[in-house]
């Protein structure tokens, strides 16, 4: 029980420190490995973690004028990008971060809702930074 209580109380200060790397907004530095298209910039990016039913996949999110793209770390056990397209956003809000994927733990993710793929969790530093800049991009 003790070991139990140990991970629950540690894992919202390991996703907090994780989640706590420098944010960069400026589309001059940045090592992607994602291509950009014709016109395409990058808007805001910063350390993230993509909740991937109960695995916290630690990566890099960015957003650009025209979608949202996660890369995950090489290390993670689900890798990979993920691509939401802005036009399919269907709402932007607050969310907690989950343990096991259902126990909430503390309030610093954001839940990207589309309209067909469905929901997207990310645990970030700085959310409602994140919203504003997703919203006022996708109203452009």
């Amino acid at each position: 029980m003790k070991k139990l209580l140990s991970i629950i109380l540690c894992v919202p200060l390991m996703l907090l420190l994780n989640s706590c790397g420098t944010q960069k907004e400026s589309t001059k530095e940045h090592s992607n490995n994602f291509q950009l298209t014709a016109n395409e910039k990058i808007i805001k990016s910063g350390a993230a973690n993509f909740q991937k039913g109960i695995e916290q996949v630690g990566g890099k999110l960015y957003l650009t004028n025209y979608r949202i793209v996660f890369e995950s770390h090489k290390l993670n056990v689900q890798s990979g990008t993920t691509q939401i397209k802005l036009e399919d956003i269907s709402s932007v809000k607050k969310s907690w971060t989950k343990f096991l994927g259902f126990i909430p733990l503390t309030p610093n993710s954001i839940k990207i809702s589309t309209i067909e793929v469905g929901k997207f969790r990310f645990v970030l530093y700085g959310r409602s930074k994140w919203i504003s800049a997703i919203t006022k991009q996708k109203g452009q």
